[in-house]
């Protein structure tokens, strides 16, 4: 095994003692293999079978974060719209479009006069925000996550 992770050493993070190791396998085995419920029937050939089949290419791996990415963004711009929301005029001139009492920074005229923030710079609100919601959607993922292994109970720990 140490000689598979020296050969891989992106899948340990370039560690390769033996608690980095066991920890990977264990790591391995438990998501790819116990927790797959596609897996309970299967006899032990049939089941090392499947774990020799398990290699992913460098572009599946790719599709994969780019999938990823995308589910993220789109949470973040639903809930971006569903903030928006909040932003309801309560009326517009419907003679010169002036929108009265209240502030929609979502219209043409704002972007010709600001532009617009993207999450690719940084150093804007925007992308802080962005890179925030990330971490708390990651949170809740994790809990989600946690929530079903343990059949619906979550302990505070």
């Amino acid at each position: 095994m140490k000689h598979w992770a020296e050969r891989n050493p992106r899948s340990t993070n370039g560690q390769f003692g033996k608690s980095t190791l066991y920890r990977f396998a264990l790591h391995f085995f438990v998501e790819n293999i116990a927790l797959n419920a596609n897996n309970a029937r299967l006899n032990y050939s049939e089941l090392a079978q499947k774990v020799n089949d398990a290699n992913y290419t460098k572009s599946d791996s790719k599709l994969t974060a780019q999938l990823a990415n995308v589910e993220n963004l789109l949470g973040f711009l639903l809930t971006m719209q569903q903030r928006q929301l909040e932003y309801i005029p309560e009326g517009v001139n419907l003679e010169n479009g002036f929108v009265k009492y209240a502030i929609n920074p979502i219209n043409p005229t704002e972007f010709q006069q600001f532009g617009t923030p993207t999450e690719l710079n940084p150093n804007n609100e925007l992308a802080q925000s962005y890179e925030e919601y990330k971490k708390i959607r990651s949170r809740d993922k994790q809990l989600i996550k946690k929530y079903h292994q343990t059949g619906g109970q979550l302990d505070d720990d």
